[in-house]
Order: structure tokens, then C-alpha cells, then sequence
């Protein structure tokens, strides 16, 4: 379901691949259950390289780069050096132009801002960071001046505040619920679960015929 979120995603993504220049940065932010790991999946359906935060991020460059590379199809010994990492990293991303989606990105360091800085510089690649808003804002705060770098790179930050009744109808409208449930069940998914909500309703729902009466 192409959501509000979703819909700015790929506007954004898009426009960076195409005339983005050197603002080949896209960072969405939203809470957990909006739907930023569903848009990681769809695009490593399309060939995207994927890769996961994890804790060692928060203070080595090298795992980053490692775990970037790991996931294009190259697997770095772990006692190369950080400058052989790095290395690695940037040949096996190559010149073609293809799409880096960073999910759970809510352990980069200063560093990892810097490491994106040099994907962006020296290939063809977009990166797509998606974070938790108020970790993100953390991330600002704590590493500025590495990340004012990466934020010059950036197209204008997506941020979700709210699931919004419009969305909701489309997932009511796939599963031929009525759209009359919308406001509530937007109401109920922006309190607990996002869109995670949505889906075990709607499910819960179709199973009952979809009736208010019985709801």
C-alpha cells in the first residue's frame, strides 16, 4: 500500500537518482510501525543492498563500512584493516548506479556519517537512511559538524508525525472493508502499532465479514 510516507519516499528517492547531483542522501524518519522497513524490503526486491543498524555502529567505522560491503556480496575478514575495509567497501559498490537503504539507522556515530559522505562522493549510489525521528535528532546533535557534512548531501528530510484516515482507507479498500472505520482506526494506530494496527484489524475484521455490527 503506497502510503503518505511512502509516496514522499519514493518522490524523494527519485528525484536524487535522477538530478540529485551530489544530494543523493534521502533520510525518512517515522516511528516504529509506519512502514520504513516494508519500504526497505520493496527495494531490495529491486535490487537495492540493504543493510541493518546494529550497536557497533555507535563507535566503529570500520563495521559500518563491513556491514555495507557484506551486503553488496563481499565479506571483509574482520582483521583487515579500516583503510582495506573502506576499500573494500567502495569497489565492490562500484560505478553503476544503484540504491543503499540503511534501516534502523538509530546506531550511526559521526563516523558512519562520514563513511555515507564518501559513498555519495566517490559512486554513483543513493543512500536512503531511515531512522526514529527523536534518534535522528539525537544523531544531529551529538556528531554536528559530521553531519552537517551528510545533511548537505541530503534531499529534504521525510518525516511522519501521524498516520493519516487517507492511508488507513487503503488498507480497509484492499480487503473490502468499509471506509467509514478509517478516522478510528488511524486514531487507534497512531496511540499503539502504526500500521502493524492497521493490518491485524483490518485482518480481524475481514475474518468477521468486515461488519460493524459484530465489530
Amino acid at each position: 500500500v503506497r502510503t503518505g510516507l511512502a509516496r514522499a519516499a519514493f518522490a524523494a528517492i527519485n528525484k536524487a537518482r535522477t538530478d540529485g547531483g551530489d544530494r543523493r542522501v534521502v533520510v525518512v524518519l517515522a516511528p516504529t510501525g509506519y512502514g520504513k522497513s516494508a519500504l526497505a524490503e520493496y527495494f531490495r526486491g529491486k535490487g537495492a543492498i540493504c543493510c541493518e543498524g546494529r550497536n557497533a555502529w555507535r563507535a566503529s567505522y570500520k563495521s559500518f563500512c563491513a556491514d555495507v560491503a557484506a551486503a553488496a556480496g563481499r565479506k571483509v575478514p574482520a582483521c583487515a584493516s579500516e583503510a582495506r575495509v573502506e576499500s573494500e567497501m567502495l569497489s565492490v559498490l562500484g560505478n553503476r548506479a544503484g540504491l543503499l537503504f540503511v534501516d534502523e539507522a538509530n546506531t550511526m556515530s559521526g563516523a558512519c556519517a562520514n563513511a555515507i559522505k564518501y559513498v555519495v562522493n566517490r559512486t554513483a549510489y543513493t543512500v536512503v537512511i531511515a531512522a526514529i525521528p527523536n534518534m535522528w535528532d539525537r544523531f544531529l546533535a551529538g556528531a554536528r559538524d559530521e553531519v552537517l557534512q551528510l545533511v548537505n548531501r541530503c534531499q529534504p528530510v521525510i518525516r511522519a508525525t501521524r498516520i493519516a484516515a487517507r492511508d488507513v482507507e487503503a488498507f480497509l479498500t484492499r480487503q473490502g472493508l468499509p471506509a467509514a472505520f478509517a478516522p478510528d482506526l488511524a486514531a487507534a494506530a497512531n496511540q499503539f502499532g502504526g500500521f502493524r494496527t492497521v493490518l491485524a484489524v483490518c485482518d480481524a475484521l475481514a475474518s468477521l465479514g468486515g461488519s460493524p455490527a459484530r465489530e
